[in-house]
């Protein structure tokens, strides 16, 4: 941050560049560093794995890097969110709006991970509403509906069957009305 207000060229790492773009929103530098690290997290195309390791950070320090695009990213490559080890240090907002961007099965299989890798998973049972909410449910199809409401594990997560049967429901009434 010295370096680029004493005019040097700055070059940082793709895993700092959060917490640079915090501390020039902090100190409100007067200079186009906030606004060419925002378009660089904008827009980067990363790997799964560096994505993950990017969002908990990114979140807290430039949410608007997280709506623009790394939720996004993140919820197109949901299988390589699911299996990160990085994905339990995620606030569960973050989780969430991934979980938005994910088709409604996938979404579902997200917040499960996000759950099964918090230390104490029982303490957590209480997000599990503000995740299900943000699943896309309208977007799923009726047989993916099915297999979430007949997976085993679903009636270990409260509030899902409900909010599947609400969705096959609606989808009826619609065909009676």
């Amino acid at each position: 941050l010295l370096q680029h207000a004493y005019g040097a060229a700055v070059d940082v790492p793709l895993a700092l560049a959060p917490q640079l773009y915090g501390l020039a929103d902090r100190f409100q530098l007067r200079t186009d560093l906030g606004e060419r690290l925002l378009l660089w997290l904008s827009t980067v195309d990363v790997e799964p794995a560096v994505l993950c390791e990017l969002v908990p950070a990114a979140h807290t320090l430039c949410p608007a890097a997280c709506r623009i695009n790394l939720y996004m990213r993140a919820g197109h490559v949901w299988e390589s969110v699911m299996k990160s080890p990085a994905l339990g240090s995620w606030p569960v907002d973050a989780v969430a709006a991934v979980v938005a961007e994910a088709p409604a099965s996938s979404g579902v299989a997200v917040a499960q991970a996000w759950m099964e890798a918090q230390p104490q998973a029982a303490k957590q049972r209480h997000r599990w509403p503000e995740l299900l909410d943000a699943v896309q449910w309208g977007d799923a199809t009726t047989s993916q509906l099915e297999r979430i409401r007949h997976d085993s594990s679903a009636a270990a997560v409260p509030g899902l069957l409900d909010c599947v049967m609400d969705e096959l429901f609606r989808r009826l009434k619609r065909l009676g009305g």
